[in-house]
């Protein structure tokens, strides 16, 4: 996840996914440049690689049925804009401490079309890992 622990959360819809933006847009029901609607989980993961890639894969039935409502703005540019996501807490912390509580999180998109320039370090600044073990997630850490 982004952000580390804080990245949980985070914005769990990535709508620079074509895939994904047509299953918001397409779920959506359209008013002016705003669609608001819901998704299901389960549908998500299925249309988006980064939300399988985002360490939620592995979700139980409950949670892929559980619902996340959205409310995305497209700009005169018919870029996305704005996004509001609010989803169940329990779909990824545990039930017993989030119970209840939904999370939700407003997300603000600018910049689109700006020119990026993206340069390759040199080699002698680039490492090889090699195969990585996964990261021990118990305490001992003091």
């Amino acid at each position: 996840m982004n952000a580390g622990f804080s990245g949980w959360y985070g914005q769990l819809v990535n709508i620079a996914e074509p895939a994904t933006l047509k299953a918001l847009i397409t779920k959506g029901k359209r008013t002016g440049r705003t669609y608001a609607g819901t998704i299901s989980f389960g549908a998500l993961e299925k249309v988006s690689p980064w939300l399988r890639d985002a360490g939620l894969t592995g979700l139980s039935n409950g949670d892929k049925a559980a619902v996340l409502r959205f409310r995305l703005t497209l700009g005169p540019n018919r870029l996305p804009r704005r996004l509001i996501t609010v989803y169940p807490g329990s779909t990824h912390i545990s039930a017993a401490v989030a119970e209840d509580r939904q999370v939700g999180v407003e997300t603000h998109y600018t910049g689109w079309g700006s020119r990026v320039s993206v340069k390759a370090p040199a080699a002698s600044e680039v490492g090889n890992m090699g195969k990585r073990e996964p990261a021990d997630r118990g305490g001992d850490r003091g």
